[in-house]
């Protein structure tokens, strides 16, 4: 999954020019007026929606953090913003179909697709802002997905179909092997110092933990490959990264190793080891920095 991701802000929430993106063979581009979405279940009428119907609905607002899957240990590929769009749930249900159709398939106008069953459907929503902007075209305007606690292959942009079904199907990432849950696995990284950087003997470390839906209960470092140590973090909500600060004193000018690690309120630890292997569910692995103190 080919991805460009300009460097990220500190900010509480990415700026949209910094956002990053999926590099596709070609980015649709759709005309608001050209636009319509169809969700069918079944023999059921479908429910189509123009752009303007959709403005029209019934809106909220969701802060939710969006992360690739082909995403290393450090990687950039992720950001974190207030969307706002309509919930899917009520969708669904001006659509009526039978809780039988358990599974949905979206379809972008590229013509690639993404399953979810469908209660991970219901509790996301159908976006068509970001962070109080209308959705860039390279974001997937008109309106794409947002699933809290999945990677970003579960919520297509450029959303032009969704069909419920009774059994399940695979979209174009399930069907080359990725993870067919797509539920965001624990990790952290490190934002400063960044890798090779000289710094003073007093430097913040700093940098994001993130478990998808589940918070994250702590967060530790280690210098040096030293015992790991316990910082304090901001807990983010459910489905939000969260930010982690320490200040530290160099003993002596010299070049170090920095290491972060995450665990989630499940208990689950990033483990020391782990392959920093994205596919089929994703990396986990430790991330680690060298940096020099002058």
């Amino acid at each position: 999954m080919p991805i460009h991701a300009p460097e990220r802000s500190q900010s509480a929430y990415t700026p949209t020019t910094q956002f990053y993106r999926e590099l596709r063979p070609t980015t649709p581009h759709i005309r608001a007026e050209h636009w319509s979405l169809f969700i069918t279940a079944g023999r059921a009428v479908p429910l189509v929606l123009s752009y303007p119907d959709l403005l029209q609905l019934p809106a909220t607002s969701l802060d939710s953090t969006l992360v690739s899957i082909g995403q290393r240990a450090g990687g950039e590929q992720m950001g974190h913003a207030r969307w706002r769009g309509v919930p899917l749930r009520l969708l669904l249900d001006e659509l009526g179909a039978d809780t039988r159709f358990a599974h949905s398939l979206i379809t972008s106008a590229d013509g690639r697709s993404s399953a979810l069953r469908r209660e991970q459907l219901a509790g996301g929503l159908l976006a068509y802002m970001i962070n109080d902007e209308p959705l860039p075209v390279t974001l997937g305007f008109p309106a794409r997905l947002i699933v809290p606690g999945l990677y970003d292959y579960k919520m297509p942009g450029w959303v032009t179909k969704i069909e419920l079904s009774e059994r399940p199907t695979s979209g174009f990432w399930e069907a080359r092997g990725w993870s067919t849950s797509g539920e965001v696995r624990t990790f952290s990284t490190i934002e400063t110092p960044h890798p090779g950087e000289k710094v003073r003997t007093a430097v913040q470390f700093s940098g994001i933990a993130y478990a998808g839906m589940r918070r994250i209960a702590r967060v530790e470092i280690s210098v040096d490959e030293g015992d790991w140590t316990e910082i304090t973090f901001d807990a983010g909500e459910p489905g939000g990264w969260s930010h982690w600060a320490f200040d530290w004193h160099a003993p002596a000018p010299g070049v170090y190793s920095l290491r972060v690690r995450a665990t989630d309120e499940s208990g689950e630890t990033q483990t020391e080891g782990a392959p920093d292997q994205p596919f089929p569910n994703g990396s986990s692995a430790i991330h680690r920095i060298v940096f020099e103190v002058i």
